[in-house]
């Protein structure tokens, strides 16, 4: 009733209503201030009928509370609010509008609003720009994965995020540029951030991510094989490749969809650059055949050599 009463067009009663807020036990309006079942409005109320530091903390951390109530709120509060609001970084990003409110506060500290440009830069700026760049470039990705959704290169984004805005280091140029859309692209991957990569990895179309499956950052060619277009027939052509990451080679030798094609685990064994522990288990799948070439392969790790030819006399005793 006095959170109502203080938004009084009287003055003499929105005062008295105040001072007898500010009178009552901490305890009580506290509990009102966190109850989430509050009613909004009043809750709202409250926000403009408090200077109480504590008790406006409360009311912002209180989800029943509004976000258009903490914008209005951001806009006029002192600066130990301040500092409360800036750091509600749940209720900034699902409302941006709170930030360009603090940001027009003229009781706003050097040190509030450098946070609320860092928290703009961080959440809101970065992807803006990301969004841009991969507008520029939806000629090079696959039409279907555009507005895909990108579970499945979250763990890689936010790896990507805690490296700021510095390029990546760049993929090897093709070995063969044969058409402007290959030179294209791979001159604009150049001024790219790892975490624009990572998302044109996951979304492009076979070209791009052909080129971006051999960057030398591991997040960058994971995204790659991660892209769901990936087709078996690039699977197979990226198993054999001496200048790819292990993570590629590594994620390929544990998908089992792909492990179940034989000239895919042909490559993947093959590969002197694929990890031993992923190539190991897959020697025994191998016919006599190829054991035979294996054993005498220089080019593969004495292990994966002792391996085939213990595997290949195995065999040869059977038959």
């Amino acid at each position: 009733m006095l959170a109502h009463l203080s938004a009084s067009s009287d003055q003499d009663v929105a005062g008295t209503a105040r001072a007898s807020l500010a009178e009552m036990p901490s305890r009580i309006v506290m509990a009102f201030a966190s109850n989430e079942s509050a009613s909004p409005d009043l809750l709202s109320k409250l926000t403009r009928a408090t200077n109480d530091s504590f008790l406006l903390e409360a009311l912002i951390r209180n989800r029943a509370l509004t976000d258009d109530a903490v914008a209005d709120l951001a806009r006029v509060a002192e600066p130990a609010v301040q500092e409360i609001i800036v750091i509600n970084q749940a209720r900034i990003i699902r409302a941006p509008a709170i930030l360009d409110a603090l940001l027009e506060n003229p009781l706003l500290t050097p040190d509030a609003r450098r946070r609320a440009l860092e928290t703009r830069e961080e959440f809101f700026d970065k992807k803006e720009r990301a969004r841009r760049a991969l507008a520029d470039l939806i000629e090079f990705q696959e039409p279907d994965l555009i507005d895909a959704p990108i579970d499945a290169i979250a763990d890689l984004l936010e790896q990507a995020e805690k490296e700021g805005d510095a390029v990546g280091p760049a993929a090897p140029p093709p070995p063969q540029i044969i058409d402007e859309k290959e030179q294209s692209i791979w001159a604009k991957i150049q001024t790219m951030t790892v975490a624009q990569k990572v998302l044109l990895a996951f979304r492009g179309d076979k070209t791009t991510r052909l080129i971006l499956v051999r960057e030398r950052n591991k997040m960058v060619c994971a995204g790659a094989i991660r892209n769901p277009r990936m087709t078996e027939g690039e699977v197979e052509s990226i198993a054999g490749m001496r200048n790819v990451e292990e993570e590629v080679l590594r994620i390929i030798g544990m998908k089992r969809e792909w492990m179940q094609k034989y000239p895919i685990l042909c490559q993947i064994v093959r590969n002197p650059r694929a990890p031993i522990g992923v190539v190991l288990p897959l020697i025994n799948r191998l016919t006599l055949r190829d054991l035979k070439g294996l054993k005498d392969d220089r080019n593969i790790t004495d292990v994966v050599r002792q391996m085939a030819k213990k595997a290949y006399l195995a065999k040869s005793q059977k038959s």
